[in-house]
C-alpha cells in the first residue's frame, strides 16, 4: 500500500506544474477514453534492448511541431502495457490540447524524405527511411518506409528485426481509400547458448519470424458532412517461422452509423476473424480453424451535460455463442471541467500465433490455442483541472475466462527450459484502480503519468503468471534550450511470479524499474542528431524468467529531412 500511495502522491505533485495559463491551445476536439486491462502479459518498453525507432521521432512535416523538430505529446500518450479497449469519446476532453491532424502529410510544408541512422555500444547498428509523395499529389499520398534494427552483443542475445512498408491513401469529395503492404523479418536467439560452443549449428538456437501483410480501409469519416458515416475494411497476414510454424489470418470489418441533429446517433460494426494455423513439427492436431464473429450494434446520444451509448455484443467463437451488454455513460457535473462515467463490455480476443509471439518470441510447438473472454466493468471520474491539466482515476472489475500465462517448458533438445508454452487460466478475476495525469505546461513542457494497481483472484493457477499488480509510468517532454528536446520514460512494475518447472515452484521476479532517455539536438532545419539511453539505473530484471534484460545501452546518430 506503500507504493500506492507514494505514486498517487507523485501524481498530485507534478500537478502544482501546471501554472501557464497565459495561452489557450485552440482547434480542440473531443479524445478517446482508453480503459487499460490488465491481461495481455506485455510490459512496456521491457525488451533487451529497446531502441526501435519510430517515425514519430522526426517530424514529417514542418507544421508538425515547429521546424525545430519539438515533437508535442497528446493525451494519454503512454505506451500501454496492456490491452487498450477504444471506448467511443465523452463530450469532455481529457486534456485540452491540439488533435494533431492524421493527414498532415498532405500539408504544403511536407518533407518528402527523413532518415534517421546509429550504432551503439551493443554492436547495434539502427536505420529509418521513410519517403513519401508528399504534397505532389492533391488527392492522395503514398509512400515507403524502411527500419532495421539488430545487436550482436555476444553470448547468443542476439537479434533483428527489419520492417518494410508501402502505404498509400487516395480520397475524393465523400470517400477516402487508404491501405499498406508490409514484410517483416524478425530473428530472436534463445538465450543462454554461446554461439561458438554449442554443439549444434546457430541456426538451432534461434528463431526466424516472417510476416507478409496487407490492409485495407474505405471509409467517409475524415469529413463530417454528411450524416451517414461508413467503413469497410479488412486486413491479413501470413507468418511463418523457420520452425516449420504456418499461420494464415484474415480480418474483416464493417460499420455504418447514422446521425441525427439532435445528437442521435444509431449504427454497429461487424468483426469476423479467421485463423488458420499449421505446424508441420506438432504431433498431434496439425492444424487448426480458428473463426470469431462481433456483432455490435449499438445506440448513442449526445447532450449538454453528458453522452450514453447503450449496445450490446453478440460474439460467435467457433461454436459458443454469447451475449452481453456495452454501456457506456458519462454526466458531467460541471460542464468540460467534471465528469463521472460507468461502463460494462466483452469482448473476444485471439490467442493465436501472431498475437502470442508478439509478446514472446520463445514459443515452442506445443502450444494450445485458445481464445480469451473478457469482460470489463468500470466506473471513474474526468477532471479538468485547467487548461492544461487533466485527471482520470477509475476502479475497475475484470473477468478473463481463458487467461493466456506464459511458462517456461523442459526441452530435450536444449536441456533446459528455454522455451514457452502457454497455459490457459479458466477464470482470472481483477479488480482494482487506475489514474492518469496529463499537463501540458507549455509547448515546451509536457508529462503524462499513469499509476495502476490489480488485485488478481484465480481459480487455477497458484499465480498470475508475469503479471505485475502494481505499475507506475510517467512519461515528460522537456526543452531546456533552443534545438534541445529530452524526452524521458520512468517504468516501474513491481514483482511479478514465474513458474520455475524444474522445481515446480513459483519463483518471485525483481521489480522492473527502468528509466529511458533520449535527446535530440537540431543542427539546422534539416540535419540533427540523437542519442537514446536506456535502462540508466542498471536495473538487472527479468521480462520472462532465465531472459534477463541487456544493461546500459545507448545509440546514437544522426538524423535528415527533405
Amino acid at each position: 500500500m506503500n507504493k500506492i500511495f507514494l505514486s498517487f502522491g507523485l501524481l498530485f505533485s507534478f500537478m502544482l506544474m501546471a501554472q501557464d495559463e497565459s495561452t489557450v491551445p485552440k482547434n480542440l476536439e473531443d479524445e478517446k477514453v482508453v480503459i487499460v486491462s490488465a491481461y495481455q502479459p506485455q510490459l512496456a518498453k521491457a525488451e533487451k534492448v529497446n531502441i526501435k525507432p519510430s517515425s514519430a521521432d522526426i517530424p514529417q512535416t514542418k507544421n508538425d511541431a515547429n521546424s525545430e523538430g519539438l515533437q508535442t505529446i497528446q493525451p494519454y500518450d503512454l505506451t500501454p502495457n496492456f490491452i487498450d479497449l477504444e471506448l467511443s469519446a465523452p463530450e469532455m476532453r481529457p486534456v485540452a490540447l491540439p488533435k494533431k491532424d492524421s493527414r498532415a502529410f498532405l500539408d504544403e510544408d511536407n518533407y518528402n524524405f527523413w532518415l534517421k541512422a546509429g550504432f551503439g555500444n551493443l554492436r547495434t547498428p539502427m536505420l529509418k527511411i521513410s519517403t513519401n509523395t508528399g504534397d505532389k499529389l492533391s488527392n492522395g499520398i503514398y509512400g515507403l518506409n524502411v527500419e532495421h534494427i539488430s545487436s550482436n552483443a555476444g553470448d547468443a542475445k542476439a537479434f533483428a528485426r527489419n520492417d518494410i512498408e508501402f502505404f498509400g491513401e487516395q480520397k475524393n469529395e465523400n470517400t477516402r481509400i487508404s491501405g499498406k503492404l508490409n514484410y517483416d523479418y524478425d530473428r530472436y536467439h534463445y538465450y543462454g547458448f554461446n554461439k561458438d560452443t554449442f554443439e549444434f549449428e546457430s541456426k538451432d538456437i534461434r528463431i526466424n519470424y516472417q510476416n507478409i501483410g496487407g490492409e485495407i480501409l474505405i471509409d467517409n469519416r475524415f469529413q463530417n458532412l454528411s450524416n451517414f458515416e461508413y467503413a469497410v475494411g479488412g486486413k491479413t497476414n501470413y507468418l511463418f517461422t523457420n520452425l516449420a510454424a504456418k499461420e494464415l489470418n484474415v480480418d474483416l470489418n464493417t460499420a455504418i452509423f447514422r446521425r441525427w441533429q439532435n445528437g442521435l446517433k444509431i449504427g454497429g460494426d461487424v468483426e469476423l476473424s479467421y485463423t488458420n494455423n499449421t505446424d508441420s513439427l506438432t504431433l498431434e492436431n496439425e492444424s487448426f480453424e480458428n473463426i470469431t464473429l462481433s456483432l455490435l450494434p449499438k445506440a448513442s446520444y449526445k447532450w449538454q451535460w453528458g453522452r450514453a451509448d447503450i449496445g450490446a455484443s453478440a460474439l460467435l467463437d467457433n461454436d459458443k455463442f454469447y451475449a452481453y451488454p456495452n454501456i457506456f455513460v458519462q454526466l458531467d457535473a460541471i460542464r468540460n471541467v467534471l465528469g463521472f462515467y460507468t461502463g460494462i463490455e466483452k469482448k473476444i480476443q485471439k490467442n493465436n500465433l501472431t498475437n502470442l509471439s508478439a509478446d514472446n518470441p520463445f514459443l515452442n510447438h506445443t502450444i494450445d490455442y485458445k481464445n480469451s473472454l473478457i469482460e470489463n466493468r468500470y466506473a471513474g471520474v474526468k477532471m479538468n483541472i485547467s487548461s492544461y491539466l487533466a485527471f482520470d482515476v477509475r476502479a475497475l472489475w475484470e473477468i478473463t475466462k481463458k487467461q493466456a500465462f506464459y511458462v517456461n517448458e523442459i526441452d530435450d533438445i536444449f536441456e533446459d527450459d528455454k522455451e514457452f508454452i502457454v497455459i490457459y487460466e479458466p477464470e482470472l478475476d481483477a479488480k482494482g484502480v487506475e489514474a492518469e495525469l496529463n499537463v501540458f505546461i507549455n509547448k515546451l513542457t509536457q508529462l503524462s503519468a499513469k499509476v495502476a494497481y490489480r488485485d488478481f483472484t484465480l481459480q487455477q493457477e497458484q499465480e498470475a503468471w508475469l503479471l505485475p499488480a502494481f505499475s507506475t509510468e510517467l512519461k515528460l517532454i522537456v526543452r531546456p534550450i533552443d534545438n534541445l528536446q529530452i524526452i524521458s520514460d520512468f517504468f516501474w512494475y513491481g514483482k511479478r511470479f514465474a513458474y520455475n518447472p524444474t522445481k515446480e515452484i513459483a519463483v518471485t521476479r525483481n521489480p522492473i524499474f527502468d528509466v529511458n532517455v533520449s535527446a535530440n539536438y537540431t543542427l539546422t532545419e534539416n540535419i540533427g542528431v540523437f542519442l537514446n539511453a536506456n535502462n540508466l539505473t542498471l536495473n538487472k530484471y527479468q521480462r520472462f524468467l532465465y531472459y534477463p534484460s541487456y544493461g546500459l545501452n545507448f545509440v546514437g546518430g544522426i538524423t535528415a529531412r527533405f
